[in-house]
């Protein structure tokens, strides 16, 4: 093992472990904005939203040093391309950070999966309630309302949906 690998192994599940904690924190915001967008209370969806910025943010400054290792560790174990993966990484390394990264795959997993679970849980009621927007501006502004309103067999408007004409037409 070259002399740098064990540094910079530590250095990596310590970038890890701070990944995690930083996507916790984004499951955490994007359960606050959704609870925010049923509520409709505007302030907490502007600071959850906030949050999630400075976290994005975070995770791109992270992710420059990250690369740096991940580079540096792959070299060191001379990890082929197919196995330059976080399964394989596990695999080549020794312990303990073999166990830590595994530990580490299972919970970004899992909360990875929880945040997109969330996210399109929202989605949906975020686009419904922008349809009973739509619907209710067409109404004051005296538009007719438009054709296929309805979801196709996975929940999603139909590609085919029907669009209100434009107040003015451009051709004159």
């Amino acid at each position: 093992m070259i002399r740098e690998l064990p540094e910079a192994l530590d250095r990596l599940c310590a970038h890890f472990d701070a990944e995690l904690e930083r996507q916790r924190a984004v499951l955490a915001a994007t359960m606050t904005q959704g609870e925010a967008a049923r509520s409709r209370d505007l302030e907490a969806l502007q600071e959850a939203t906030k949050a999630l910025l400075v976290l994005m943010e975070q995770a791109l400054e992270a992710e420059r040093e990250r690369l740096t290792l991940v580079h540096l560790i792959v070299t060191g174990f001379a990890l082929n391309e197919p196995h330059q993966t976080l399964s394989g990484l596990i695999e080549r390394a020794p312990e303990p950070w073999s166990s830590r990264m595994g530990v580490f795959q299972t919970e970004i997993r899992e909360v990875l999966r929880e945040t997109q679970e969330h996210v399109r849980k929202d989605s949906n009621y975020l686009r419904r309630s922008g349809r009973i927007l739509e619907r209710s501006v067409r109404s004051v502004l005296g538009q007719p309302e438009q054709a296929g309103d309805a979801y196709d067999k996975e929940g999603n408007e139909p590609d085919g949906a029907l669009r209100a004409p434009a107040l003015v037409n451009t051709l004159g």
